[in-house]
């Protein structure tokens, strides 16, 4: 019940939170079947939350085991399928109770569910795939060991941000084919850490077949650049938040290998953007009150993300948590504002009115963030 309710308000506002998700590969994700998926890991939790939201089947999840300290935290952490896992930091007290955990992430497993684990270990704001650690292959052996006839499938999934901790950047979401993992398994091989290296190569070279690497002749700059330009070309509709990416990725791919400056590739495009400003301005009055509406969880998402956030990575993650959780509170006080004030009817043709009002800003948002 949660996890559903939780699915619905992140949906919708990770569609003013970024200007485009472009998703490819779902059509990969079966219903009823056990995946262990392997994604890489540039911004904080935004992650999980955008794969949760895209992905047709419900995910589980392994996350910090500190954050279950929280006892207000806590009962949020389980309704949405999060699993605590401990790192060295956390005391060797902490660390002996992993295995309670992966015991669940395998009964998980075992009922034909996805559990999503980020196999880099760690969060890091780069574009490619860093080494995957060992915990990809152990938590896979344990769960064949004890189920030696569980269809146990490595999904590899790679996310790519145009700017990690950015509001109105774009974001691409690749689900990649998934892979049978007895492949990679023995009954001897559980006790041989080598063994898992097949599995851990396998699955790093699916990862980077999903995202934009940098390289020391690819640098962030350049990869930026001609995201940019690409999504200046594109006549992409108003307000289709999330869309299928295979040809924009492909595109960009291609962009990127031709080695041509970006700001070439602007100029030789026939892109005109006319028909859009006017729209854009029609629509400047109706979208007034959603603006306003906005930008006070906007504002106070961005000056907290200020005030306490140092790593880049966390910065998205605090200030999408903050804004919505705001925004939650405040039409839910209008909301009863209104019933007392004015009653049901009048209620209704005002969050009708609100909510054509955020479609006007949200049009309007996107073609100034192109």
């Amino acid at each position: 019940m949660l996890y559903r309710s939780f699915y619905y308000l992140v949906n919708l506002g990770l569609r003013f939170f970024y200007r485009r998700i472009y998703v490819t590969g779902m059509e990969n994700i079966e219903k009823d079947k056990a995946y262990l998926i392997a994604c890489n890991h540039p911004a904080g939790f935004m992650e999980p939350l955008i794969m949760a939201c895209m992905s047709p089947i419900d995910l589980y999840f392994l996350v910090r085991g500190d954050l279950f300290e929280n006892k207000l935290l806590k009962p949020i952490l389980v309704g949405t399928h999060q699993l605590p896992i401990f790192r060295f930091r956390d005391g060797f007290s902490s660390l002996r109770q992993n295995q309670q955990t992966i015991d669940k992430v395998i009964d998980t497993l075992a009922d034909k569910k996805a559990v999503m684990i980020f196999a880099e270990g760690s969060t890091l704001d780069t574009f490619g795939i860093r080494p995957l650690q060992k915990g990809l292959g152990r938590i896979t052996f344990q769960a064949l060991e004890k189920y030696p006839e569980l269809d146990l499938q490595i999904l590899p999934v790679g996310i790519t941000f145009s700017q990690v901790g950015k509001i109105s950047s774009d974001v691409m979401l690749n689900v990649g084919k998934p892979f049978p993992a007895n492949e990679f398994y023995t009954p001897e091989a559980k006790d041989q850490p080598a063994a898992l290296t097949p599995l851990l190569r396998k699955t790093e070279e699916a990862m980077r077949e999903l995202v934009i690497s940098e390289t020391q002749e690819v640098t962030r700059p350049f990869i930026r650049g001609h995201w940019k330009s690409l999504t200046i070309k594109r006549n992409e509709g108003f307000l289709k938040r999330v869309e299928r990416g295979t040809d924009f990725f492909s595109q960009l791919q291609q962009n990127i290998s031709s080695g041509q400056s970006p700001e070439v590739m602007v100029k030789e495009t026939n892109y005109i953007s006319g028909k859009r400003n006017i729209w854009s301005a029609m629509l400047m009055p109706l979208a007034a009150p959603g603006y306003l509406f906005m930008s006070v969880p906007r504002f106070v998402g961005l000056t907290l993300q200020k005030r306490l956030v140092k790593k880049i990575e966390f910065k998205s993650p605090i200030t999408f948590a903050s804004a919505l959780f705001l925004a939650l509170i405040l039409f839910l006080s209008l909301l009863i504002a209104s019933l007392v004030s004015f009653g049901l009817i009048a209620t209704l043709i005002s969050v009708a009115g609100l909510g054509l009002s955020l479609l006007a800003y949200a049009c309007i948002w996107e073609n100034f963030n192109k």
